[in-house]
């Protein structure tokens, strides 16, 4: 993970996979940050109060918890490929001074979520990976949800991926410090949406070792290691309404994470 000092600094041709937080900028922060990969993280990139002094373009942004976790950040943000992703951005005392532009927003569960921001932000001009914008603006938190906050102004918006919209693979597990891999192996969630608990299972061939589980927001709310068993019920009793990430590694050090739903 890079954590960022008050000196602008370039970071460009750089590959961060697996991290809790692949970026952490120190708030005050000056940063250029191009042609990079983020894939896999909890978080991607951490934005506080940060100043971007060019373009952050070029990068790919994909198979994250979350994107982008910005609290308040002057800069464009612009042509890059933002991907399978389980939420691009979660934004908090943000406004127009920061603008998210002609980028590739494609295939990710959910878009934007406002949080204690009072004020509008510029999302206009983006390839949405749909074309109707109804479907837009159910996957956005934002005004219409709660009148509390501004409202994340998406149009006019791209109906067609522009050539930045790079193609996207999941990352050469020889790259990844934590030496884990992505698998092909599924795991059934019952019940999925839950009330209290549920049960992860991954079958008789496997079994997990440990289960963790995070808020929307990508935090670590809750962590059970040294299961051996191919199936693990997890409470959540004390935990509010709401959608949650699960990440299972299974006994081969493959990688298995999904979507939770408590009703």
């Amino acid at each position: 993970m890079y954590h960022l000092a008050a000196n602008p600094l370039n970071i460009q041709n750089n590959s961060f996979y697996y991290d809790t937080c692949g970026l952490n900028a120190s708030p005050n922060s000056y940063i250029r940050l191009n042609k990079n990969r983020f894939m896999k993280d909890n978080i991607a990139v951490i934005f506080n109060n940060t100043f971007l002094s060019d373009t952050v373009s070029d990068n790919i942004f994909a198979y994250n918890l979350t994107a982008f976790y910005i609290e308040y950040a002057v800069g464009l943000i612009s042509n890059n490929s933002i991907k399978h992703n389980s939420l691009v951005a979660k934004m908090k005392y943000c406004d127009t001074s920061l603008k998210f532009n002609n980028n590739c927003i494609d295939s990710n569960d959910y878009f934007v979520t406002l949080n204690q921001n009072i004020k509008n932000v510029n999302f206009r001009t983006n390839y949405w990976g749909v074309t109707d914008s109804s479907l837009i603006q159910n996957n956005i938190f934002d005004f219409h949800n709660d009148f509390v906050q501004g409202i994340v102004m998406f149009m006019p918006f791209l109906t067609q991926p522009t050539n930045d919209c790079q193609s996207v693979s999941l990352p050469d597990t020889t790259l990844s410090v934590s030496n884990v891999h992505h698998t092909n192996i599924s795991i059934t969630v019952s019940p999925n949406p839950f009330t209290n608990d549920f049960k992860l299972d991954c079958g008789t061939d496997h079994k997990i070792s440990n289960i963790d589980i995070y808020s929307f927001e990508g935090r670590l709310i809750q962590s059970k290691s040294n299961v051996n068993k191919s199936t693990e019920t997890i409470e959540m009793i004390n935990y509010p309404a709401g959608v949650y990430i699960y990440k299972a590694t299974l006994s081969n050090n493959s990688i298995v994470t999904g979507k939770l739903i408590k009703q």
